[in-house]
C-alpha cells in the first residue's frame, strides 16, 4: 500500500509540472528519478528519437555514467542495436535479462560491461499512431527477469514520458507556427515593397530560408502557355554556401520543366505543394546527382498562384531527412499567394511599358499627323509627322 501511494505522489509531481509547462529535460530527468526510487538498484534512462527518425538522442539518465551516455548518444536503431534501439525499431519491449550472453548486445556488449550494466529492460515511447518517440529503459547491476511490478511500473513510466514528449512537441510545434506567422506577414510586405520582381524573389527566398534554416531556396517562373508552357529559372538564389552548391545552381539554372516533369513541374502541373522526404529515393527527381554531390537529402516546392492560375514555383532544400510538414506547406502557400499578386503586377507593368513604347514607335515613325487635344482644344501631344506636314 505504501508503494502505491508513492507512486500515485511520484506521478502527480510529473503531472504538475508538465502542467506548468517546464522544461522537458526537466520533466524526462524528474521522471527518471521518481521511477528510479522505486526498486534499489536500478538506473533508468530515456532516449528520444532525432528528427530523421534513425537515430536515438540522450533525454535523461542522471544516473548512468556519463561516458557510456555520451558512447550512445545518437545510436542508430536497428534490429539488434541493444534494448533500446531494438524497441524502437520493434516498437515494442525488449527485454534482455543478460546483456553478457543475449545476441542483441554484441555489438555494445563490452561497452555496458565495462559500466558495470548486466540487464536492460527497454520499452518504446508511442504516439496513438504508433509513431516512435523514444526510448524507456531500466539497467540492472546484474543479471535479471522483470517480475510483474516491474513491468507494470515500467508502463507508467512510459505513459509518463510519453506525456511529456507530446506536451512539449505540441508546444514547440505552436512556437513554430507562430514564428513562421510573422515570418509570412514580413516576407509578403518586403515583396510588395520591393523596386523589381527579381528583389522580391530574393527577399521572400532569403527571408524563408534563414527563418526554416533550410540552405538553398530557388525561384521560378513560367513561361509559353497550353503546351508550351514551362517552369523556368529565374537565376534568384538564396544559397548558405554558393561554393559547394554552385554544381546544383547550375544544372538548375539550365532546365525548363514542362508540366509534371521534376519538383517543379510537379507543382507546375497540380497547383498543389510537393514535399520530398528523400531525394535520393523519389525516381523523378532530375538532378538527383547534383544534390547528392551537394548533400542535399529533403526538398519542398510551392506555387506562385495568381487567380487561379500558378505564374511560378518557390523550391527550397535541406541537408537533413525531413518528413512533411503540413503547417509549413500551408503557410509556404499562403506565401505563394501573396507573391503571386507581386509577379501580376509585375507582369503588368512590364506588359503596359511595352504596350506604350510600341504606341511611341508607331507615332514617332509614321509620317502622318498624330495629334492630342484637350477637351478645351488645346493642343497636348504633337508627333514628328506634324512638322513634317506643317513645317511647324
Amino acid at each position: 500500500m505504501q508503494q502505491l501511494y508513492e507512486n500515485i505522489a511520484g506521478e502527480k509531481v510529473v503531472l504538475e509540472a508538465i502542467a506548468a509547462r517546464a522544461p522537458l529535460a526537466e520533466i524526462l530527468d524528474m521522471i527518471v528519478r521518481v521511477v528510479e526510487k522505486r526498486s534499489d538498484g536500478m538506473t533508468c534512462s530515456i532516449l528520444l528519437l532525432d528528427r530523421d527518425g534513425t537515430h536515438l538522442r540522450h533525454g535523461a539518465a542522471p544516473h548512468l555514467p556519463e561516458t557510456y551516455v555520451l558512447a550512445i548518444d545518437g545510436v542508430a536503431i536497428g534490429p539488434s542495436v541493444g534494448s533500446c534501439g531494438t524497441a524502437a525499431f520493434r516498437k515494442e519491449p525488449v527485454i534482455v535479462t543478460d546483456i553478457a550472453s543475449d545476441p542483441l548486445w554484441v555489438e555494445f556488449c563490452d561497452l555496458a560491461l565495462s559500466h558495470g550494466l548486466r540487464a536492460c529492460w527497454s520499452t518504446p515511447i508511442l504516439t496513438p499512431n504508433r509513431d516512435v518517440l523514444g526510448t524507456f529503459a531500466m539497467y540492472y547491476r546484474e543479471p535479471r527477469s522483470p517480475r510483474p511490478q516491474d513491468l507494470k511500473l515500467l508502463e507508467s513510466a512510459t505513459r509518463l514520458a510519453n506525456i511529456a514528449i507530446e506536451r512539449a512537441r505540441a508546444e514547440d510545434s505552436l512556437r513554430n507556427v507562430t514564428a513562421t506567422r510573422q515570418l509570412l506577414q514580413g516576407a509578403i510586405r518586403a515583396a510588395n515593397e520591393a523596386p523589381t520582381l527579381d528583389v522580391a524573389l530574393q527577399t521572400v527566398l532569403d527571408l524563408v530560408g534563414d527563418g526554416i534554416r533550410w540552405p538553398v531556396g530557388h525561384a521560378y517562373l513560367t513561361t509559353g502557355c497550353d503546351s508550351q508552357k514551362a517552369a523556368s529559372p529565374v537565376n534568384v538564389w538564396h544559397l548558405r554556401q554558393p561554393d559547394v552548391m554552385q554544381p546544383f545552381v547550375t544544372e538548375s539554372n539550365g532546365l525548363h520543366f514542362k508540366p509534371g516533369q521534376g519538383l517543379p513541374g510537379q507543382v507546375l502541373a497540380t497547383g498543389q505543394p510537393q514535399w520530398i522526404p528523400d531525394l535520393a529515393q523519389w525516381p523523378g527527381f532530375l538532378r538527383a546527382e547534383t544534390a547528392a554531390e551537394a548533400g542535399l537529402r529533403s526538398g519542398f516546392a510551392v506555387p506562385i498562384m495568381a487567380s487561379s492560375d500558378v505564374v511560378g514555383v518557390l523550391e527550397f532544400y535541406s541537408t537533413e531527412l525531413a518528413t512533411e510538414d503540413v503547417s509549413l506547406l500551408e503557410l509556404a502557400c499562403d506565401l505563394g499567394t501573396g507573391l503571386g499578386r507581386v509577379v501580376e503586377r509585375s507582369r503588368a507593368i512590364e506588359t503596359l511599358r511595352t504596350s506604350e513604347e510600341r504606341h511611341r514607335s508607331v507615332v514617332e515613325t509614321v509620317r502622318d499627323v498624330i495629334c492630342t487635344f484637350s477637351p478645351d482644344g488645346t493642343f497636348l501631344s504633337l508627333n514628328p509627322g506634324f512638322a513634317t506636314m506643317t513645317g511647324w
